[in-house]
């Protein structure tokens, strides 16, 4: 209900983790997304079969520790945009930092052949700083909206976008 309203308004993103055919099937004939953001262990083979076979574009999210672990973003040639983000915790059932930001100083001055940005933005300042610190021109947002894991709020939603707009206009 969140995306049709959203439609056209924004471009919409179907997060999925290892996804097998007839999800990401079921998941596009349902929400029609501009985007399947991968955020699994999907290897480039898989995310350019899934790009083709959908006629969607992906977003790959590559978790990053240290400096090295960007060079894997070469290996995504065929993403149309990538996410770097925290590693997940030890044992975590999910993948991803879940708004926890990791050291975003190591993607300055790095170049992609894709744009690019990153997961772990909570605050419409943090989102300033993670710009300052990386030279990113986009911010993930996705869990400090949500009231519950994977459930988005528009309230949450709608106060960040909020105070977004105030500090852009400020």
């Amino acid at each position: 209900a969140l995306g049709n309203r959203m439609r056209g308004r924004l471009k919409l993103a179907a997060l999925v983790v290892d996804a097998d055919d007839a999800l990401l099937e079921r998941i596009a004939a349902a929400v029609a997304p501009d985007y399947f953001q991968l955020h699994g262990n999907e290897s480039p083979e898989r995310a350019a079969a899934i790009a083709a076979r959908f006629a969607i574009p992906v977003i790959k999210a590559l978790p990053v520790a240290v400096p090295a672990d960007l060079a894997r973003a070469r290996a995504y040639p065929m993403a149309a945009m990538l996410m770097f983000d925290t590693p997940a915790a030890p044992g975590a059932i999910r993948p991803g930092g879940h708004g926890v930001a990791f050291d975003w100083t190591m993607l300055a001055g790095h170049s992609f052949a894709q744009p690019w940005f990153l997961a772990g933005v909570r605050t419409p300042d943090m989102g300033a700083r993670a710009v300052a610190a990386s030279g990113a021109a986009l911010g993930d947002v996705s869990s400090c909206v949500e009231s519950a894991p994977g459930v988005k709020s528009d309230a949450l939603i709608g106060a960040f976008a909020a105070a977004a707009k105030n500090r852009v206009t400020a």
